[in-house]
C-alpha cells in the first residue's frame, strides 16, 4: 500500500469490522426495537465504502496494465487463496457443529456441486444460495472486474471528458436494475471511485471532477434510496480518500479475514452464548467479545492465507 492511498487500508479496515459488528449483532440477540440494533442498522459503513474503493483501486491497476490475462490472474492471486480457504473453514465449521451436543439440524451431508459453484463464484447463476452470506459481494466484485478489464483497452484510450461521461453513462442503467446481485447496480459507486482515482492520479480537472462526482453521487443516491444512510458512508469514504486522511489502520491489513471469516466464527459464539444470556446488557457483552475473536482469529487466518505482502491493486 502506498501513502498515497493509506487511508483506503484504514477504511478497510473500519468497515470489515462496522460489517462485522452488524452481523453479530442482528443474529437474533435483540428485539426489533432494541437501541443496539438501532444504532447497529444506522451505522453507515457498509459494502456500498468497498463498491468506492473497488472503483479506485480496479482504476489504478488497469491504468498500468490492461492485458485481461494478467490481471485476472492478480486479482485470483490478491483474493483466491483467503476466500477458498474460507469456504473450507465454512464446511469444516459446519461439520462439527453438526458433532455438538444438542445439535438439532439435520445430518451434516456436503453438497458437493453446491460447494463447488460457490468456489467458483457462479452459484447466483443458478439460483443457489451463497453457503457464507457475506460472498454475495465478491460475486459481485467479480463482475466488475471482468466488464472493466474488457472495457479498459477502449476507456482507457478516452481523454478524461469522455471517461466521465462514460461512467456517469454505465451508471444509469441503475435506475431501471433493481438485482442486488448485478454489478450495475452498484455502478455509481464504482464510477465514483474511479473518477476519484482520474482526479488524485490523472489530473482530472476540478470542473470534470465535481461534474463527475455530483452525477454519480446523485445516480447512486437514486438508485438506492433504501439505503440512503450507507450512500452516506460511501461518500464520507470518499472524501476521507480525496483528502488522505491519516486514519488508525484500524486492522486495515487483515480486513479481507475479517470480512470473510466474521460469519462463520462469531455466529458460533453468538448462537452458543444465547442459550444462556438473555438480558441484552449481556448479550451486548457476547457481541463484543464475539467481534475481538474474530478479530484475534482473522489476525491469524489472514497470517496462513495471505502471508506475502500483496499490492492494494
Amino acid at each position: 500500500m502506498t501513502d498515497r492511498i493509506r487511508s483506503i487500508d484504514a477504511l478497510r479496515g473500519l468497515t470489515a469490522f462496522s460489517i462485522c459488528l452488524f452481523h453479530l449483532g442482528r443474529d437474533g440477540l435483540f428485539h426489533s426495537e432494541s437501541p443496539v440494533l438501532v444504532v447497529l442498522n444506522n451505522n453507515p459503513f457498509h459494502v456500498q465504502v468497498f463498491w468506492v474503493i473497488s472503483g479506485y483501486v480496479i482504476g489504478r491497476s488497469l491504468a498500468r496494465r490492461q492485458a485481461l490475462i494478467p490481471f485476472v490472474r492478480r486479482r485470483i492471486r490478491r483474493l483466491e487463496p483467503a476466500f477458498l480457504a474460507s469456504v473450507a473453514l465454512v464446511v469444516v465449521l459446519n461439520a462439527l457443529s453438526s458433532l455438538a451436543p444438542g445439535y438439532r439440524g439435520q445430518p451434516f451431508s456436503p453438497q458437493w456441486f453446491l460447494l463447488l459453484l460457490n468456489a467458483l463464484h457462479v452459484n447466483a447463476l443458478f439460483d443457489l444460495p451463497f453457503i457464507n452470506a457475506v460472498y454475495w459481494t465478491l460475486f459481485v466484485e467479480w463482475q466488475f472486474y471482468l466488464f472493466m478489464a474488457l472495457l479498459a483497452p477502449l476507456f482507457f484510450r478516452l481523454p478524461s471528458s469522455a471517461r466521465v461521461l462514460a461512467l456517469v453513462l454505465l451508471a444509469i442503467p441503475a435506475l431501471r436494475i433493481p438485482d442486488h446481485l448485478n454489478f450495475l447496480h452498484y455502478m455509481g459507486y464504482f464510477g465514483l471511485g474511479t473518477v476519484l482515482w482520474m482526479r488524485r492520479e490523472q489530473r482530472l480537472s476540478p470542473g470534470w471532477f465535481a461534474a463527475g462526482t455530483a452525477a454519480l453521487a446523485a445516480l447512486s443516491f437514486a438508485a438506492n434510496r433504501e439505503t440512503w444512510l450507507h450512500w452516506l458512508g460511501a461518500m464520507l469514504a470518499f472524501g476521507i480518500i480525496l483528502a488522505d486522511f491519516r486514519l488508525p489502520d484500524w486492522g486495515g491489513r487483515t480486513s479481507y479475514a475479517l470480512f470473510l471469516t466474521h460469519i462463520p466464527i462469531g455466529t458460533r459464539l453468538t448462537h452458543l452464548a444465547a442459550r444462556w444470556v438473555v438480558s441484552e446488557p449481556g448479550r451486548l457483552v457476547i457481541v463484543i467479545l464475539a467481534a475481538i475473536l474474530c478479530r484475534i482469529f482473522a489476525g491469524v487466518f489472514h497470517r496462513f492465507t495471505e502471508p506475502q505482502p500483496l499490492p492494494a491493486s
